[in-house]
């Protein structure tokens, strides 16, 4: 059954207006955990996550001054920014979405990675002996809903991610925009994905139950069981980004995809690309004439949208749509 197209402005004030009055409701009216009450109880369902949490960086979180309620700075910043990606979006008829496409890849890792880690968390819970963690999911059924919320938003989030950029491939753009981008764009890929896979991927990885209990390290903010799970999360980070959208983060931030110079993208030239980036030194081959994980695979990135043909420029150059 095909699925019709979903209202993408709507759904992107919805979870940016939820996620902030959830945000400041935890701030403004926390109460002793022991004394939560429904509405609580419920906003904590419901409500999207966008912030993350590293130990010894308390300056992301700002407690109130009883001490039971805090807020997280970059998850405030990331449905602040879901409200002015939705203006934008609304505004110039479609044509400015890399924002709300980032945003709703941050909600998608999280919903994601709740989803799975969820009932996880929970069955070892239940199989652990250790009376110090059985505090973490609370009543039995208490992450059944939490987990049908994180199925529910991780379906929106991934939709809405394939709708934008289907709409963005239908778009004519300039002869010349299919070339390459050049090494700014890069570098800006680069330390979007970094940061975004690093505190939204690896720390919930490295944070999770069953990561801890399964590699035994515990909760201690150990430096080797933090590079397992960033090794970790960066395979599966550009495995699936670039698999299933020919985007990561960072490259929906500049409008940019990855293809294939020859033929269609195939899973295998994806997977080459992530583990060639293991290789010491690799990012350091950009300052060449290319990379050595698109040299490697025949794989490049350049900027979304249909070419334009002879006739398609002469009329939009008329226009004044597109540059000459």
């Amino acid at each position: 059954m095909k699925i019709s197209k979903l209202p993408i402005v709507p759904l992107a004030l919805i979870l940016g207006v939820l996620g902030l009055f959830s945000d400041f409701t935890y701030y403004f009216f926390a109460t002793d955990p022991g004394e939560t009450n429904i509405f609580q109880q419920i906003l904590y369902w419901i409500s999207p996550n966008a912030g993350f949490w590293m130990q010894g960086l308390d300056i992301l979180n700002i407690s109130n001054d009883s001490g039971m309620g805090s807020i997280n700075i970059i998850s405030v910043l990331v449905f602040t920014l879901f409200l002015i990606g939705a203006l934008l979006y609304y505004y110039s008829d479609g044509k400015r979405s890399n924002l709300l496409r980032v945003c709703f890849s941050i909600i998608l890792l999280t919903a994601g990675l709740g989803m799975i880690f969820g009932p996880l968390n929970f069955i070892f819970i239940q199989l652990s002996d250790d009376l110090n963690i059985s505090y973490a999911l609370g009543n039995n059924w208490s992450w059944i809903p939490f987990f049908a919320k994180n199925v529910i938003l991780t379906f929106i989030s991934f939709k809405i991610i394939k709708q934008i950029t289907k709409e963005n491939e239908s778009k004519i753009i300039s002869a010349n925009a299919n070339q390459p981008v050049n090494r700014g764009y890069r570098f800006a890929h680069y330390l979007i994905d970094m940061m975004v896979c690093f505190f939204y991927l690896a720390l919930a990885i490295k944070n999770s139950i069953f990561f801890a209990r399964v590699l035994d390290f515990g909760y201690e903010f150990d430096e080797l069981s933090l590079q397992i799970a960033f090794y970790l999360s960066l395979i599966l980070y550009y495995i699936f980004f670039e698999a299933t959208f020919q985007a990561t983060p960072g490259k929906m931030a500049t409008g940019s995809k990855l293809v294939a110079e020859k033929g269609k993208l195939s899973i295998g030239k994806v997977i080459g690309r992530t583990f060639s980036r293991f290789v010491p030194f690799e990012p350091f081959s950009f300052f060449g004439d290319k990379g050595w994980h698109d040299k490697w695979t025949n794989t490049t990135v350049v900027k979304e949208g249909s070419q334009a043909s002879e006739k398609h420029k002469i009329t939009y150059e008329e226009l004044g749509l597109i540059d000459a």
